[in-house]
């Protein structure tokens, strides 16, 4: 069932939210069961506010340096995601994004930048044609008060690239405009090695200048809207 396992989290954050406490919430410990639906949880708890992600309007930025300090920048579009809201603050959430979305927006020649995305979403990289979407779903949040470096949250979840699930935490700045959640990233950087994404890297890349760095710059600017 689409979503079930973002339901399940939420149930299990909001309930959790609803017990107080200041150590961030925690979806993580949920037990296997019929998965809930959006229409239960709001039922069983009246708390959480759901919200829909903005796809117009939400990308995710990346950067990509060789050990001679060439780069490269890109961006992606995202494919469908959920924030869920309780009492003012993130319980839970989930982001999937559109890996055959991959465009390259540095200054490299029309032909090059063509060149180089189908590269990426080759069996080299990210292998589009088998795993076309990658996801981060959120299973901890925790808010920074007073904020600190640009940011006010950190997510920890499990993010699954390429087919490998491996646990990250995102510092993340949200604010709240009108009806909508703006949730903004500082750069951060992913070991792309941990995702089975190694190519170019250590000696594997050691022909020439060819070794790329083993970690990718990541930024972010999602809006969610009320679902």
């Amino acid at each position: 069932m689409k979503n079930s396992i973002f339901y399940i989290l939420l149930l299990a954050a909001t309930l959790m939210a609803s017990c107080g406490g200041d150590k961030g919430t925690n979806a993580a410990a949920t037990q296997e069961g019929t998965p809930a639906t959006e229409t239960q949880i709001v039922q069983t708890t009246g708390k959480a506010q759901l919200y829909a992600i903005d796809l117009a309007n939400s990308v995710a930025n990346w950067k990509a340096t060789k050990i001679t300090g060439a780069s490269h920048t890109g961006r992606f579009k995202m494919d469908d995601g959920r924030l869920a809201v309780s009492d003012g603050k993130v319980i839970a959430g989930e982001l999937k994004v559109d890996m055959k979305s991959l465009v390259i927006t540095d200054d490299t020649p029309d032909g090059g930048k063509a060149k180089l995305a189908g590269h990426l979403k080759s069996g080299d990289f990210f292998d589009v044609e088998t795993h076309p979407i990658a996801s981060f779903m959120i299973k901890k949040t925790q808010p920074i008060d007073p904020p600190q470096n640009g940011y006010n949250y950190t997510f920890t979840g499990i993010l699954l690239l390429k087919g490998v699930e491996a646990p990250i935490s995102v510092p993340a700045n949200v604010t709240f405009e009108g009806q909508n959640v703006r949730v903004n990233t500082p750069p951060f950087v992913l070991d792309r090695t941990k995702w089975g994404v190694s190519y170019g890297s250590g000696l594997a890349g050691a022909v020439g200048d060819n070794i790329i760095n083993d970690e990718v710059e990541m930024q972010m600017n999602i809006i969610y809207v009320p679902n």
